[in-house]
């Protein structure tokens, strides 16, 4: 017993001589600029500008109002961005595609650019769509978008689709779509035996597999406003949508994957935190740009398609 009370006072001694406060460094924070924007033709170039603030600080990130913002097109300054409201900045030029664009931020000794070029958009063949078998109790609704990828350059693509009104007026509404198009499923690799991989839901995908080639992509539609309509009336439905086919720059599509990368492994506590892809220079955030071909799909959704 002696020789056990020797031992633990041994022990004891041993962790108290390694006991030591740790201060937190208080050192100075230094804020940087952040930049975002996202060009596309036909549409004035708007752009926000915020500044970083301390991790302690639990105040929103400070909106910068009194910043010098410059468009240039091809190197040459087209317009100085006039500031709205809460750190956005919108100009009057219309951007095209195939032009390249440097957005650059001035403020007091702070000073942060980026640069991006347009994509010409790939153009949307045809579209069509089939109303397919019962899937957990409901019908699916499978679409077919066709295009042609150039073969000469790397290219990089999202799908959307949007609801319109009866006069084909824009809703902005995005409605929920599902793939399992094995393009889009290579943005993020197959399922491995230790986890999922992320969704996919920007729907993002590069033309590696396809380059060069006329392809038919796929995707399941969803529109939960349908059924609501149908009890409403029990008749058939008739539905028009707008089908979008975004030629996107290599950096928002790095922008995005990172983006998703981020929220998928915030959520496992064995990931490595994922950074945030930024192109800007002498600051951070994301100045990139799309261009868009479009296509108007009616859907008949007949009574039938409601019947399981």
């Amino acid at each position: 017993m002696k020789k056990i009370n020797i031992y633990l006072c041994i022990v004891t001694f041993i962790f108290a001589a390694c006991e030591k406060t740790i201060e937190i460094s208080k050192t100075e924070h230094k804020p940087v600029t952040i930049i975002n924007g996202l060009i596309s033709p036909g549409k004035p170039v708007e752009v926000t500008v915020t500044r970083t603030k301390h991790y302690s600080d639990t105040k929103p990130m400070p909106k910068v109002t009194n910043a010098t913002v410059e468009l240039y097109k091809d190197d040459k300054l087209v317009e100085e961005l006039t500031h709205q409201e809460d750190g956005t900045y919108r100009g009057n030029h219309t951007p095209a595609a195939d032009a390249t664009y440097k957005i650059k931020v001035t403020d007091e000794k702070h000073h942060a650019s980026a640069t991006t070029t347009i994509p010409v958009p790939v153009q949307l063949l045809k579209i069509s769509y089939e109303h397919k078998g019962e899937k957990q109790g409901s019908k699916q609704t499978e679409v077919t978008m066709s295009f042609k990828d150039p073969g000469d350059q790397n290219n990089y693509y999202r799908i959307s689709v949007e609801a319109t009104g009866d006069d084909a007026e824009e809703k902005n509404e995005l409605l929920v779509i599902y793939t399992n198009d094995v393009v889009l499923k290579a943005t993020y690799g197959e399922d491995d035996v230790f986890s999922n991989p992320p969704s996919n839901s920007y729907q993002i995908f590069r033309d590696k597999l396809i380059n060069g080639k006329t392809y038919d992509l796929k995707f399941t539609l969803h529109d939960l406003s349908v059924l609501s309509e149908y009890n409403a009336s029990g008749e058939t439905i008739s539905k028009s949508y707008k089908v979008n086919l975004h030629s996107i720059t290599r950096e928002y599509y790095l922008y995005l994957k990172s983006k998703e990368l981020s929220q998928w492994s915030s959520d496992d506590p064995f990931s490595e935190p994922v950074p945030i892809f930024s192109n800007v220079s002498g600051g951070g955030g994301i100045i990139t740009s799309y261009s868009l071909s479009s296509q108007r799909l009616k859907v008949d959704y007949p009574s039938s398609y409601f019947s399981w």
